[in-house]
């Protein structure tokens, strides 16, 4: 079981009124993602005009605009909206991001856009679409779920390639969080806790509390200010133990989160924002067995959990993630633009133990079919630099322009059967680089026209070496080159001052990568994975005026060389096995509405995400008759994209009034996904589902104190986030029960 560790304080209350339901409030503070911002003056009159007309204001490409200016798919979401949406966990984004599935399976977190995914898994791997956390590109699956949402001040969703001017990987999107920034000018602070419990179908009672705390003080009036933040969460785990001898519950999970920021600005053309971020969190892990599928079951005393969080296990199952974050912004506005440094330094370490067969059965170990793996993913270092000029307007020419350069070094060690250092194992070390100079103009033909070209060139190299699974001597290094010029060409036009309209021609690049399946195969040694290629067309529409705020876009993607996994009897490796198209259309709305209420979400409808080549997938079947899976090479040449749900919604309802001498804010939120598949083949998918959320919170006499009740998921569906398949078994993880909590805030 987890160990208690020494709890630290309340704190980082996110804010708890809504400027504008659903969205980030209308300023450039709250909306920034930590990149390069325009010069001061443009960047004034853009958060002056945006908040005269209700806008929002982001920096998702780089400058200072509204979100009705960016020639692209962008939803913004700022803390209030999040914590009534129920977003707690990153991988509870999807929630309020309709077209993002973020799914979760063990500790890798995969988030998918408009069906771009990627099959492949592991602590190291780098998905297709991107996490951004205070403008640092996040470089693995892990580190896409080690951070906390009670940090965040706002999370903007960019659909589709950023391959010009977005650093490393943005293939199908990025997800981007920005955290809460010092203020130079009060001594501010909130602190919150929250109660809660969970409970519902099959699963145990389990009783969750987590502490907030955040802290800013300004050290030297206007000049500089430090900020603290931290959080701890516990729960006692919802998960019915079926294994002998256990008191029935599994699951338990716990979680420490510390910030601090340090923000300076000599002079109103210097900013200098220094973040370090840590992060400790562990959690027993107990996936439910589908389709009868678990070796365990081939014997006679094999236990196994079937139903919603139910799970059996004769090994400790779980997974913990620590991860330290440095990382140092400087803007430097002149006559001529911005330049902006944005320099990191980070550390991931993710040991974890899997009960491989999800069961129990002493009789299976003793045999040594049912294998338990003790992993450890680490990234011991990882270095991010770009630096970026912003320049101002000159007529009717602007450019941004900039260089990136990116190091990861990374270790996998695999031991299978357990710790015993005697048995199976594999250790592979990997070494990666990147760099690329890129840039982007805008030349406004007329007053409405605007004309956009860019150009991105990528280069990047890795080598590993490493041992396979039979403890061979390390072989010859692999290494593998790739390089890619991406480019971007659009039109937006601008009728009126409140609408928008543009088409654009986006490329994404992903790079070619070796991972530890390359040296686990029986002695064989595959060969390294190709980079992946998406083209991208999309046209859209975009409106706003005061209260009302609607976006529409239309979209078609040409997908090359697909990183997909395939077990090979022995071991799962990575290879570039499909290509394949995927048309949608996206729409989301913000709307005031008279007497206190107001209406913001969207959706997001995939008619077509089909592989048009894939005619050797590796599949696995069950084959409930013997409790176990069988591995065929099938043809999936027309079926739909894994994590590519065909509808999402993603609704939220708002009342706020004033009450007998206080604020009252009421909301309920719904979500819609229609069935995806969670891995290659028909019979891993998840079916339709619908979730619901409501949350009260009053605040007497509009003062520092607060209260919220809330509940998550109140229907208690059972919906899988994650899936893995093997001849060993089939697991699936699935998200918490209905969850009901309050939350006691004070603001300061």
């Amino acid at each position: 079981m987890i160990h208690n560790i020494t709890k630290f304080g309340l704190g980082s209350a996110m804010a708890l009124a809504l400027a504008s339901p659903g969205y980030a409030r209308a300023s450039d503070d709250s909306a920034s993602d930590g990149q390069a911002k325009t010069s001061s003056a443009e960047g004034s009159d853009v958060s002056t005009q945006a908040q005269s007309a209700g806008e929002i204001v982001v920096t998702a490409q780089k400058r200072s605009e509204t979100v009705r200016e960016v020639p692209a798919t962008l939803i913004v979401r700022d803390s209030a909206a999040l914590f009534e949406a129920g977003v707690r966990e990153p991988t509870d984004l999807s929630v309020a991001f309709p077209g993002l599935t973020y799914s979760n399976a063990n500790a890798s977190a995969q988030p998918a856009i408009r069906g771009i995914s990627t099959a492949a898994a592991g602590g190291t791997v780098e998905p297709p679409v991107a996490v951004y956390i205070d403008g640092v590109y996040q470089p693995s699956q892990v580190a896409n779920n080690s951070f906390s949402m009670a940090f965040a001040d706002n999370v903007q969703v960019l659909k589709g390639p950023q391959g010009t001017i977005f650093g490393r990987n943005v293939v199908g999107g990025a997800v981007i969080v920005t955290t809460r920034n010092p203020s130079l000018s009060d001594f501010e602070g909130e602190a919150r806790v929250t109660l809660s419990n969970f409970n519902g179908g099959s699963s145990r009672s389990a009783f969750a509390h987590e502490e907030n705390l955040f802290i800013s003080v300004p050290v030297v009036q206007d000049k500089l200010a430090v900020s603290f933040a931290g959080t701890y969460a516990h729960n006692n785990g919802f998960i019915r133990d079926l294994t002998p001898g256990s008191d029935g519950r599994y699951g338990e999970f716990e979680r420490v989160n510390i910030q601090g920021k340090i923000l300076w600005e000599p002079t109103s053309d210097i900013s200098v924002l220094f973040s370090a971020r840590y992060s400790d969190q562990t959690r027993e892990v107990g996936p439910t067995i589908r389709s009868g599928v678990s070796r365990s079951l081939t014997f006679a005393d094999g236990i196994v959990g079937t139903d919603p969080w139910t799970f059996a296990h004769d090994s400790e199952a779980m997974t913990k993630s620590t991860s330290e974050a440095y990382s140092l912004k400087a803007d430097f506005d002149t006559d001529i633009g911005t330049f902006t440094s944005v320099s990191a330094y980070q550390k991931f370490d993710n040991p974890s133990v899997t009960d491989n067969d999800g069961g129990y059965s002493p009789s299976c170990r003793a045999a040594f079919r049912c294998i338990d793996l003790n992993f450890n993913f680490a990234l011991p270092e990882v270095i991010s630099q770009e630096f970026v000029y912003a320049s101002e307007k000159w007529g009717g020419f602007s450019m941004i322009a900039g260089v990136f350069g990116f190091s990861k070094k990374n270790e996998t060690y695999v031991n299978l059967f357990g710790t015993n250092p005697a048995t199976l194992r594999s250790l592979t070390k990997n070494l990666s680089h990147s760099f690329a100079g890129f840039g982007e103009v805008t030349y406004e033909l007329t007053d409405q026209l605007s004309v956009i070209a860019g150009l991105r060139y990528t280069y990047d190299s890795e080598e590993s070496t490493g041992t396979n699974s039979f403890a061979l001597p390390d072989a010859d290094p692999l290494n593998i080159n790739s390089s890619a010029t991406t480019t971007r060409f659009g039109l937006k036009y601008r009728p009126t001052e409140s609408l928008n309209l543009y088409a654009t021609f986006s490329q994404g690049y992903q790079a070619g990568v070796t991972t530890n399946s390359n040296w686990n195969n029986g002695g064989a040694i595959s060969d390294p994975v190709d980079p992946q290629y998406l083209d991208a067309y999309e046209a859209g529409v975009k409106f706003s005026q005061p209260g009302l705020s609607m976006n529409l876009a239309g979209f078609f993607y040409k997908y090359d060389d697909i990183v997909v996994q395939r077990y090979t009897g022995i071991t799962i490796e990575s290879q570039n096995a499909a290509a394949a198209e995927v048309f949608g259309v996206d729409f989301d709305m913000n709307v005031s509405l008279p007497e206190g209420f107001g209406i913001a979400g969207g959706f997001s409808w995939l008619p077509k995400s089909k592989y048009t080549k894939f005619p050797d997938a590796s599949l696995t079947i069950a084959d409930p008759a013997n409790n176990t899976a069988n591995q065929l090479i099938v043809d999936l040449t027309g079926e739909r994209l894994i994590r590519s749900p065909k509808l999402t919604i993603a609704l939220g309802l708002t009342y706020e009034a004033y009450v007998a001498g206080g604020d009252l804010n009421l909301s309920a939120n719904y979500y819609h996904s229609s069935r995806y598949e969670t891995q290659l083949g028909t019979e891993n998918g998840q079916k339709s589902y619908d979730t619901f959320g409501l949350t009260a919170k009053y605040r007497p006499g509009s003062g520092p104190f607060a209260v919220s009740v809330y509940g998550r998921n109140i229907t208690n569906k059972a919906y899988v986030t994650g899936t893995v398949a093997s001849a060993n078994a089939y697991l699936d993880y699935y998200a918490p029960p209905r969850e009901i909590g309050v939350t006691l805030g004070y603001s300061f």
